[in-house]
């Protein structure tokens, strides 16, 4: 248990490296695994102070045990779970959202890109068409997490529940809840299983409690809010590799490892000079904006709503550090490449025992040939538009282009 706290803090100064240079990534997925290590890591240092501590003393009377601390872990998920429904509810969620307009967004942004668009749009259909149940469930399985330990077969529905629901969220949008599925489903096998110790944590009081901390989860547990409206429309940035055989090759977000997570979601709209939408990855939080483009019905009129809510988001400095990224980058790849290989192509063993990506993206590689290196890079703004039963890429230009040595 001492091994906790070194751990924390180095996994802390791991994780904030992933947002420099390139900047726009999230805390989203591993703010809770590393809240209930804090958690984990504050019971033992109050156990251990504890010992030194007369049993008649005043705090010496009430021994810190396990069933505290699994109690306070449940409550713990259970408000961050809680935040996301209640952040939808806020939005006006259930009557305003249109969950078939995730896929299409994705869709741009890389996921199942091996699909034709045809194909794409007749499973947004399908999910249209379900589209009021798929939202009480989720509104269920979030917001009613505040009754998370009213009862041991109760906590079980929602354990399984949430794994099937990130499930769910891979498959139509490519967003992968990896590990809180394995969280999720670790909690469900080692304390609700069928042979499972049983833990105090389901009395009256405790009831309680549990439903008093879940509810003023944001005061204690500072979850993460995921909750937005999906829009028909969405800002890919694609990048292309010109090489030095003369041809063009599509370089995927997982080209430029571990940045992939910035470069799948695209918020780069600090490099574009002309306005944009408040859209990234198909999310956004304007009703305004989500009403407009409910009733426009031609490309035409999706730019007209552009131009009228749209806000300039250039930074010259943002422009530069991306470029000078893009650079670094690209002189390092081909350093690699001249010595003869490349870091995946060095390492191809270790990466069948990486961990999976958090948002997938389709190519998963650059086929670029061996002794073939990069010329130069150039990243395109693709905005896209879903009508409901077409999927159309309205506008595609250039934004970036960075020479590579």
């Amino acid at each position: 248990p001492v091994g906790l706290f070194p751990f924390v803090f180095v996994v802390l100064g791991v994780v904030n490296q992933f947002g420099h240079p390139v900047g726009q990534w999230a805390w989203t997925e591993p703010s809770l695994l590393i809240r209930i290590l804090i958690l984990i890591a504050a019971f033992v240092t109050v156990r251990a102070a504890q010992e030194y501590i007369p049993v008649g003393a005043r705090w010496g009377r009430t021994r810190l045990s396990s069933d505290n601390l699994v109690f306070t872990i449940m409550c713990l998920i259970a408000a961050f779970y809680f935040a996301a429904g209640l952040g939808k509810l806020r939005l006006n969620w259930l009557a305003l959202d249109q969950v078939a307009y995730l896929f299409p967004a994705t869709y741009s942004a890389g996921w199942l890109a091996f699909l034709d668009a045809g194909s794409m749009a007749k499973i947004a259909g399908w999910m249209a068409a379900i589209n009021t149940p798929i939202k009480l469930a989720t509104i269920a399985l979030e917001a009613g997490a505040v009754f998370f330990l009213m009862s041991r077969r109760v906590a079980r529905g929602f354990l399984f529940g949430w794994v099937f629901f990130h499930i769910g969220i891979f498959l139509s949008s490519g967003i992968f809840f990896w590990r809180w599925i394995i969280m999720d489903a670790f909690l469900l096998f080692a304390f609700f299983g069928g042979s499972a110790p049983r833990f105090e944590l389901f009395q009256p009081h405790l009831r309680i409690t549990a439903i008093l901390l879940v509810l003023f989860g944001g005061l204690w547990a500072r979850p993460t809010t995921l909750a937005w409206l999906d829009a028909p429309v969405n800002y890919a940035y694609r990048a292309t590799a010109i090489a030095s055989d003369g041809k063009r090759y599509r370089l995927p977000p997982r080209f430029f490892e571990p940045y992939d997570y910035q470069f799948t979601l695209a918020n780069f709209g600090s490099t574009v000079p002309d306005t944009l939408l408040g859209v990234t990855f198909g999310s956004a939080q304007s009703r305004e904006l989500l009403e407009a483009l409910e009733i426009a019905n031609t490309p035409e009129e999706v730019i007209a709503i552009e131009r009228r809510f749209g806000a300039a988001r250039y930074s010259a400095n943002r422009a530069a550090r991306m470029e000078t990224f893009l650079r670094r980058y690209g002189s390092a790849w081909n350093r690699r490449r001249l010595a003869g290989t490349t870091f995946r192509e060095r390492q191809r063993w270790k990466t069948l025992l990486a961990a999976p990506t958090h948002v997938w993206s389709f190519p998963r590689a650059a086929d670029i040939p061996r002794g073939v290196t990069i010329d130069s890079i150039r990243v395109n703004q693709v905005f896209s538009y879903y009508d409901g039963s077409a999927y159309r890429e309205i506008r595609d230009r250039p934004v970036l282009s960075v020479a590579i040595e």
